[in-house]
């Protein structure tokens, strides 16, 4: 039988690893976070190998004393708690004393800090599990940490790592997330190319401090164009001790994905099922189904109104009046939204996709209703009929065979599935008789089913038929699927679509395939 044990520090140390440090852009997420909260104004990131082989932070914020630099390496100490009640008043990004821990116990880490009154500064470092005593060395003020070799020690975990160019992406993500919500903070963003050094080193980010009113906007652009920032809508809001500030794109400029709603609560970048539902509320009838809008939630409230300790990464909370917060966000986008766009009188009512769908279901319902009792050789439908053949008729006729009349019992005509009439509901809708009832066929749904097989085929063969654009189109795409670009280039080739980089985070489409000839080549790409 197994008997309990006490886990070495070494294994607890990666167990928590596990739930911290997924990525290096964890890494990256944890040291901006505790630079932050030492009162950085400036905070430079270099890695090398998407921070698979090198991450290094620099920060100038308030440094960290010698005597504690043997302490920051082990697990649950912190300089932000002193007892169980400031757990319960947290106000800092940072307090769980795991971060530096979970990093050292799976990567060799170097950390070199130094405060305001001291001449020199002091360096420590991690190899191997063993940690050497600190010693000086020259620094300005701040603290600097290198991490390398990222999970060396856990080839488990370093073998789920994506290519160089898919990591650099996801530190973009990260880096977007803080510089957004601090635009009075400056961030860099440097890459060492493989097989190169650092003289060569790529600057990719490089975002000045800006001023809090102007900046998120500034930053907005900078990671995700122009495009986006033109159709923003800004307003704010205050009650009960909690503020609201957002940013709204209008319902005429959605997204087909969802990842283009960011929330903040006191600046942590948070993911809040309760504020995702209460924006899908907001909008869900002012866009079609399956669209998105972009939205930023700012979201400012006392400590004592939500829990932020309930999940290792800090990116979950938990509020403490969940209903009542989701159904003010919900009024009060809504009321902006009626405000700015003069949509007070279609707020409350169902959208157009929902009032087609009811129109095409009334339409049924009322064909259906009184068919039995329509002699339908001389009155006009108000359902368009189509013979089997697919041509347009006037009226509802007899099957083309003679051998079943209008007034022919419904059993009887079923046989003659061959022979069935077929009609078209609002150009939108094909209905057709069946063996058992009927058959509905989406007309857009049908189109796009038959070019897609087309389209397939000609992948397939290696003959996709392009054409080439006179004006080639420019494009923005958000800076973080910028080192992407040379990975998807070949796929996108495949297919047909040729891009060349345009520079910054722009790119120009000069050839698309034939089939695509109507379609928004900013959303497709």
């Amino acid at each position: 039988m197994n008997r309990i044990k006490v886990l070495p520090v070494s294994l607890v140390n990666k167990i928590a690893a596990g739930e911290v440090i997924e990525r290096p852009a964890s890494c990256i997420k944890e040291l901006i976070e505790n630079s932050l909260d030492a009162e950085s104004s400036d905070i430079k990131i270099t890695i090398r190998e998407g921070g698979k082989k090198l991450i290094r932070v620099v920060d100038n914020g308030r440094g960290i004393l010698p005597d504690d630099l043997p302490l920051v390496f082990k697990s649950h100490t912190t300089s932000k708690l002193s007892d169980e009640n400031d757990l319960y008043n947290i106000k800092t990004l940072g307090f769980r004393g795991e971060a530096l821990a979970s990093i050292a116990s799976v990567a060799q880490v170097r950390l070199i800090s130094k405060t305001a009154d001291q001449s020199d500064g002091y360096e420590i470092r991690i190899r191997d599990a063993k940690l050497y005593p600190p010693e000086p060395t020259a620094a300005t003020q701040g603290t600097t940490v290198e991490i390398e070799k990222l999970f060396y020690n856990t080839p488990a975990r370093r073998k789920f790592l994506k290519s160089d160019n898919v990591e650099l992406s996801h530190i973009s993500d990260i880096i977007s997330r803080f510089a957004i919500a601090y635009p009075e903070i400056s961030f860099s963003l440097s890459n060492i190319p493989a097989r190169s050094d650092e003289a060569n080193k790529i600057i990719l980010i490089d975002l000045p401090a800006e001023p809090k009113e102007s900046g998120v906007l500034e930053r907005l652009s900078f990671f995700y164009g122009n495009e986006i920032t033109e159709e923003l809508l800004f307003a704010e809001e205050e009650w009960d001790r909690i503020k609201i500030s957002a940013y709204l794109s209008l319902p005429t400029y959605t997204k087909p994905i969802s990842k283009y709603q960011f929330h903040y609560l006191n600046r942590r970048f948070i993911r809040d099922k309760t504020l995702s539902r209460a924006v899908y509320q907001a909008y869900h009838n002012l866009i079609p189904q399956g669209r998105y809008p972009f939205v930023l939630l700012f979201l400012t409230m006392p400590s004592d109104y939500f829990d932020v300790n309930v999940h290792p990464t800090k990116i979950e909370v938990r509020f403490r009046d969940t209903w009542k917060l989701h159904d003010s966000i919900v009024s009060f986008i809504r009321k902006q939204l009626a405000e700015k766009i003069s949509l007070s009188a279609s707020i409350d009512a169902p959208g157009e996709p929902y009032q087609g769908k009811e129109r095409v279901m009334q339409a049924i319902v009322d064909f259906f209703a009184t068919s039995s009792q329509r002699d339908v050789s001389n009155q006009k439908p108000t359902i368009r009929a189509v013979s089997p053949q697919g041509e347009p008729v006037d009226s509802f006729r007899p099957v083309p065979s003679g051998q079943v009349s209008p007034q022919t019992p419904q059993n009887e005509i079923r046989p003659h599935l061959d022979q069935a009439r077929v009609f078209q509901i609002h150009n939108a809708y094909i209905i057709q008789e069946t063996q058992d009832g009927i058959l509905i066929i989406d007309q857009h749904a049908l189109h796009e089913r038959i070019l897609y097989n087309q389209f397939s085929r000609q992948v397939s063969n290696q003959g996709v038929h392009k054409q080439r654009l006179l004006i080639p189109r420019v494009v923005d795409i958000p800076k973080s699927k910028i080192s992407l670009l040379q990975e998807v280039i070949p796929h996108f080739n495949k297919v047909g679509i040729e891009i060349e980089e345009f520079g910054g985070n722009t790119i120009a489409i000069q050839s698309i395939p034939s089939v695509l000839n109507n379609v928004d080549l900013s959303e497709f790409v």
